[in-house]
């Protein structure tokens, strides 16, 4: 059958001679223009996760094409995330959505199935309904919300979506995105392991750095303690000398200075003691004088008789 378009219809009797449907004119657009994400910019339709992180993902303004039939979202849309399993994992799949009897596209959050190793949903291209996969989203078991870091961008990934960069010429982008995946993937499990392996030498290096600073004071102790023992034994005879040698000297200021003036005033105690034993004895009081000529006025024993009292006197 021969089909052609798109011509004025005119009104011949009560039809008119040229009837076009929508699927027509889709299947004009599908011609030449492909199924994808319109890349005027990067940041189309591109799905993100909310400025405070949440079960709720936005998606960026922007259009799309699915088999001719046009798309557009004016700004962005957000969208909720069912709650994560208590148990398993879950990978949610986000899609733009063309329901035919639904006349209709929109964009939709696919849940994923619960599992110890989850898959994302596929995306489904039947004859009611038709979806491009524009991120996927990792769900823990048990978390509470969406990070930038659990939504995998597949904008790139011509299977499942891809991008509209013109008229008629369509840039596959499936192998440069598996190539970057590839690459991404291999970058960083490479610099992880860079991480590790950097980590592990610092690591190693404090501890190395630790003991040798343990060693070095244990050695500048040792250092120390042994300069110390020298100094004090050297100077301990030092010391001993000089101490023997100030009590050398001060025994011989004893003997000579300080000694003698002792022995001297007890010389003078013990001459008093026996000049109050022979009063005593004698029964008379006794002490010695000077004249003016400044000789003693005394008897043969240089004596003066001042009184005296019988021996055995009861007064």
């Amino acid at each position: 059958m021969e089909r052609c378009g798109f011509f004025d219809a005119y009104l011949e009797g009560e039809a008119y001679d040229r009837v076009y449907l929508a699927q027509h004119f889709a299947a004009y657009f599908a011609s030449f223009i492909a199924n994808g994400v319109f890349a005027e910019h990067s940041n189309q339709l591109q799905v993100m996760a909310m400025p405070t992180p949440q079960m709720q993902i936005g998606v960026e303004r922007g259009q799309g094409w699915i088999n001719g039939y046009w798309y557009e979202n004016t700004d962005a849309l957000y969208l909720p995330v069912d709650v994560a399993d208590g148990v398993l994992n879950r990978i949610d799949s986000v899609v733009l959505r063309l329901g035919f009897s639904e006349r209709n596209m929109w964009l939709v959050v696919k849940k994923g199935t619960p599992a110890v190793n989850p898959v994302a949903p596929e995306v489904t291209r039947t004859a009611d309904y038709y979806e491009l996969q524009l991120a996927t989203i990792s769900i823990p078991a048990s978390s509470i919300n969406i990070t930038q870091a659990q939504i995998t961008d597949t904008r790139m990934n011509q299977e499942v979506c891809g991008w509209v960069t013109g008229v008629v010429e369509q840039l596959d982008t499936t192998t440069l995105f598996n190539q970057f995946e590839t690459y991404f993937a291999e970058f960083k499990e490479f610099y992880e392991n860079e991480y590790d392996t950097w980590t592990d030498e610092q690591k190693a290096a404090y501890i190395s750095w630790i003991t040798n600073q343990e060693n070095d004071f244990t050695g500048w102790t040792d250092e120390q303690k042994a300069e110390y023992d020298e100094w004090y034994a050297t100077h301990i005879l030092l010391w001993q000398t000089e101490f023997d040698t100030w009590f050398e000297n001060v025994k011989g200021q004893l003997s000579e200075d300080a000694a003698g003036a002792i022995q001297v005033e007890l010389d003078e105690q013990e001459a008093r003691l026996s000049n109050i034993e022979k009063m005593l004895i004698s029964g008379k009081a006794f002490a010695p004088a000077e004249i003016s000529s400044g000789e003693l006025f005394a008897t043969s024993d240089n004596e003066v008789i001042i009184f005296e009292w019988p021996i055995g006197c009861q007064c």
